[in-house]
């Protein structure tokens, strides 16, 4: 187990490094709250207490301790996490979420209502090991009644509860991992949240074919027909590029013109187009710029082999971090610090996809196209993070 103490970034990307480099047979731990912090952002409903990180800085091999802080949990790991955590208290069960949702948080919030509060050094006090509420909105449909009542017959009660249902947030992470699971040039996986690697599916392959290319707006005010309104919030993101009715001179609305608007490349036009309209612009009237939030937790989704830009190595060390951190953060303690905590943590994101894009931070070899693509979300992200005025 290699433990760092330091704020610097470079140094800690490179032990990361290492630590992905197979054979090696080590760990790299940041700091207490640096941890907590990097799980937070993949598992936001988790209180990252520091019995957990004394245990992984002892060098204990549990599998889902080297997972928490790199994407959000299958269902299979979230049980061996809730087993780990609380064990077979007071005889209790805790039933297979794939089978019984309702049981397994109902199991869950008996568990830990007979466990002590820790300490959550990203909320910043006391907190239960799990947020119920969230964890079921994020891996179920946010509606499971939750019976918290010590002692409850929580088995009986949901004895015919239907097999877990991949909630939003599941269902989107098939989409947003799908490009982080594999390395370049092996079959591309999808992320499945019942612990196990598939091909993507007949319909993943349909979201593959290109987005229609239209006009845009002739201003940020403008409202398009009626047409591309019904059509628009309905076309999902191409991963490849496709027929092109786009012309270079068709108007942009004014927020897309500053983005490298003197490329002469028409290929380059229509990458940035792409990038327009499927990541920075907010339909249905792609006038304005995404939220800081909303770019952050989706802007693997624009990485390659996104929009038929190839493939490169360096898009891989991009973890992405899930909408519902930046989202938790507003309701964040009880007091006036919520809006503290919330644009602190916000901050933080930004930092580290900034620090991602930086033209000192990137490689060499990148052809025009990925440099375009990295170049574009850097000025992205720097014009909605002043909009945001955190």
């Amino acid at each position: 187990v290699v433990r760092l103490t330091t704020n610097d970034e470079s140094t800690f990307d490179f032990y990361n490094d290492l630590d992905k480099t197979p054979g090696l047979g080590f760990d790299v731990l940041d700091d207490f709250f640096g941890e907590a912090l990097e799980i937070y952002f993949r598992n936001p409903w988790l209180s990252y207490g520091l019995p957990l990180h004394r245990m992984r800085e002892s060098g204990f091999r549990i599998d889902v301790l080297d997972e928490i802080d790199e994407r959000p949990l299958t269902y299979e790991e979230l049980k061996a996490l809730a087993c780990l955590l609380f064990g077979s208290t007071g005889g209790l069960t805790i039933p297979d979420p794939r089978m019984n949702w309702g049981g397994f948080l109902n199991a869950v919030s008996v568990a830990q209502s007979r466990e002590k509060a820790v300490w959550n050094p990203i909320r910043r006090r006391l907190t239960p090991w799990i947020d119920l509420k969230l964890l079921n909105q994020m891996y179920g449909q946010g509606n499971v009644p939750l019976q918290t009542t010590p002692g409850s017959n929580f088995a009986t009660m949901h004895a015919a509860a239907p097999v877990a249902p991949a909630g939003a947030f599941m269902a989107q992470q098939q989409q947003m991992y799908q490009q982080q699971q594999q390395p370049v040039g092996n079959a591309k996986q999808s992320f499945d949240p019942y612990g196990q690697a598939s091909m993507p599916s007949q319909q993943q392959q349909q979201t593959q074919q290109s987005f229609p290319t239209q006009p845009f707006p002739q201003a940020m005010h403008s409202t398009p027909p009626p047409q591309q309104q019904q059509q628009r919030p309905t076309q999902q993101p191409s991963a490849t590029p496709g027929p092109s009715s786009t012309s270079p001179n068709q108007s942009i609305p004014i927020v897309g013109q500053k983005y490298a608007a003197t490329e002469a490349s028409q290929d380059t036009s229509t990458l940035k187009r792409n990038i327009l309209i499927q990541w920075a612009l907010s339909p249905p009237s792609y006038s304005k710029l995404q939220s800081i939030d909303k770019l952050i937790s989706s802007v693997q989704t624009i990485f390659p082999p996104s929009f038929g830009v190839a493939q490169h190595e360096y898009f891989h060390k991009w973890k992405p971090v899930t909408h519902e951190a930046l989202l938790i953060t507003t309701t964040v303690g009880d007091d006036d610090d919520a809006a503290a905590s919330s644009a602190r943590i916000l901050k933080r994101a930004i930092r580290k996809l900034k620090f991602f894009l930086h033209p000192d931070k990137i490689p060499k070899d990148l052809d025009t196209a990925q440099s375009f693509l990295l170049k574009m979300i850097w000025d992205v992200v720097a014009d909605a993070e002043a909009a945001a005025n955190l």
